[in-house]
């Protein structure tokens, strides 16, 4: 373990001291708990970013599978102009 120095402004230092007295523990102890639950919030953010971005890939290429599958059944609609994709003007 290492020890760190800190500087809190008066505000935070007093919002520590009032968690730390509320649960009747010494201030170090609450600023580790801070620190843990906001590496913890962190991390659990950043699954939930990732996992959204898998699942948002994963409606981009079953919209694009389910496009191709109607050109193959319908192939006039394309000509027709029944089926557009995003990109065409």
């Amino acid at each position: 373990m290492r020890r760190l120095q800190v500087r809190f402004s008066p505000t935070e230092l007093e919002l520590v001291g009032e968690r730390a007295r509320a649960a009747a523990m010494p201030m170090s102890t609450a600023v580790r708990q801070l620190v843990h639950s906001a590496l913890d919030r962190k991390a659990t953010a950043d699954a939930a970013a990732a996992d959204q971005a898998l699942v948002t890939l994963s409606g981009l290429v079953a919209a694009e599978h389910a496009l191709r599958l109607l050109e193959e059944i319908v192939p006039d609609a394309v000509r027709l102009g029944g089926i557009r994709r995003a990109g065409d003007a």
